[in-house]
């Protein structure tokens, strides 16, 4: 579990340091406006703030480590929004971070609410790195600003079949799909 939050705020630092040219410049340091939604209420909300307390803890992390843009120490500013899980909101939470001129976003946390709020940033040029949504369509659409740092739905599948015929040595296997 360390690894993967090391890996994670190595990752979250680097590729604030990447984008922090839009950054507003201070007198003796950067400030990045660093953008967050997922569902921080209803039924995913533990997802949410779990999504939102890592931000934090790796933001906090790059500061402690003294990252510096530009020659000029870097300070983090957490903007947060609220998806509720729902598409709609979630281009209204994508709107609402536009709005406020964040840097980067990271979010939000299910597929159905990542996707279109990716084409609100998209329009605005801000990169966004998403933390756990699985759809494909996230990174194949060709969105020049669209990273994923978790596994696709189809790579999700294929590991696991091949663990339940490898490991496991299952002879049957049932997929159930509830749509």
């Amino acid at each position: 579990m360390k690894f993967r939050h090391s890996l994670l705020s190595v990752s979250i630092a680097s590729a604030l340091a990447l984008f922090a040219q839009q950054a507003a410049q201070a007198a003796d340091e950067t400030v990045v406006k660093v953008g967050f939604a997922a569902p921080l209420t209803g039924v995913n909300a533990g997802y949410g703030k779990d999504l939102q307390n890592g931000v934090q803890l790796a933001l906090d992390d790059a500061v402690a480590q003294k990252v510096q843009i530009a020659g000029k120490p870097a300070h983090f500013n957490l903007v947060v929004q609220d998806d509720q899980a729902d598409p709609r909101i979630g281009v209204q939470a994508a709107q609402a971070l536009v709005d406020q001129n964040v840097s980067v976003v990271i979010g939000h946390f299910n597929s159905g609410t990542t996707i279109p709020a990716s084409v609100v940033y998209d329009k605005a040029g801000i990169p966004v790195i998403d933390p756990a949504a699985t759809n494909p369509t996230l990174t194949s659409r060709g969105l020049a600003n669209m990273f994923m740092v978790i596994a696709t739905d189809g790579q999700n599948a294929g590991n696991a079949g091949k663990y339940a015929v490898d490991v496991t040595k299952a002879k049957r296997i049932a997929i159930i799909d509830d749509r």
